[in-house]
């Protein structure tokens, strides 16, 4: 979990105009980050280990509409899985628990969200374009299995957590 100051910086680095050096980007990272190392050193894992691809870029794609510039990313895990994520959510289960058991306004981000705000800020991401209807088509295919099965589970929150419906 993430305090504002934390998730504002990491969300800076989704900026593609800015590029850092890797020494520069990592000392800032740890600094911002000091309270979550091992998910950053993960996350530096898929930036920088196995994962990186004969160009010596990672492996993490960033899936463009060619219209609205909305985009998703593909990123692998260290299981050999690949992971669909959103700028702010991820489809792998330590985001759900993360995010099942973070309190009201609290941020958290697992360690595929670090690995592709990194991977961004040092210009190693794999950029791919498609029309909108076959990016919706593509990111449908891509998140909707992961929800399957989960149909018939109990959706339950915790009490500081239940939505509050107000009518207008």
């Amino acid at each position: 979990m993430m305090s504002a100051a934390q998730m504002e910086h990491m969300n800076s680095l989704l900026d593609a105009e800015m590029v850092y050096e890797p020494d520069e980007l990592l000392r800032a990272c740890r600094f911002f980050l000091y309270d979550q190392i091992k998910v950053l050193e993960s996350a530096v894992e898929i930036v920088d280990g196995p994962y990186v691809s004969e160009r010596n870029v990672s492996k993490i794609r960033c899936i463009r509409s060619r219209s609205s510039s909305r985009s998703f990313w593909i990123v692998p895990g260290s299981r050999g899985a690949e992971y669909t994520c959103t700028s702010c959510g991820c489809t792998c289960q330590n985001f759900l628990e993360l995010s099942k058991s973070a309190g009201v306004n609290v941020e958290v981000m697992c360690k595929h969200l670090i690995a592709i705000r990194l991977a961004t800020a040092l210009d190693g991401v794999i950029n791919e374009t498609l029309k909108d209807e076959d990016w919706v088509n593509e990111l449908s295919s891509r998140i909707l299995p992961s929800f399957q099965g989960m149909e018939n589970k109990p959706c339950s929150f915790p009490s500081d957590r239940a939505p509050h419906f107000q009518p207008y």
